[in-house]
């Protein structure tokens, strides 16, 4: 089974919920490497961090493939 890479930063990391009581810079469970592999039924992996700007994206693309050897989609 292949599985799909979500690349990003801070907003790739989930929303924050007001109603959660936990801080806005920190992983949430409702990001979209979650939501989508959920809705979709596909193994998803995700490489996001707060601040990151796109120019880490690209190491953070080459870090995956060497981790992972069944990513078929890249978001």
């Amino acid at each position: 089974m292949s599985r799909i890479l979500f690349i990003g930063c801070s907003h790739s990391m989930g929303y924050h919920d007001p109603r959660i009581n936990k801080e806005n810079n920190v992983w949430q469970s409702n990001n979209y490497s979650e939501i989508y592999s959920k809705m979709n039924n596909k193994s998803s992996v995700i490489m996001a961090s707060a601040g990151t700007g796109n120019r880490e994206f690209p190491n953070f693309l080459a870090h995956a493939f060497k981790t992972y050897n069944d990513i078929s989609e890249v978001y």
